[in-house]
């Protein structure tokens, strides 16, 4: 009740809260649906991106699902593959952003050529 009711003085004051939920969150995505309709966006780090979309699409933005093991040890390629995935699936409608599954602080958590590839591929995608 009382990160609820900080999260409803914050967006009543006009403030946009973003959320980061560290681990697994999918238990408690009943509680997440009492916050408010607008000006929360939820930054999930583990919870399977879409089934979360699913749940809490409508309640708030969701940001993530973007691996960042898959951008440190993948190929250009499999990293292409699953950022169109997210686009495809979860884009359409609204309510979502492309943001990495962890904070990336370091220059090794994620090969250049990968992130180059992936920040192209989002910069020049059409829905």
């Amino acid at each position: 009740p009382s990160y609820k009711a900080t999260v409803e003085y914050l967006t009543d004051c006009g403030f946009n809260v973003a959320c980061y939920f560290e681990k697994k969150y999918g238990h408690l995505f009943d509680y997440l649906q009492d916050l408010p309709k607008q000006g929360v966006i939820g930054l999930f780090q583990e919870d399977d991106i879409r089934m979360t979309k699913e749940k809490l699409g409508k309640t708030m933005a969701v940001a993530g699902g973007l691996s960042t093991t898959l951008l440190e040890f993948g190929t250009k390629e499999e990293c292409l593959d699953q950022v169109k995935g997210l686009i495809d699936d979860l884009c359409p409608g609204g309510g979502y952003f492309i943001a990495p599954d962890m904070p990336m602080m370091f220059p090794v958590d994620g090969k250049p050529e990968n992130l180059k590839a992936v920040a192209d591929y989002i910069r020049d995608y059409r829905l």
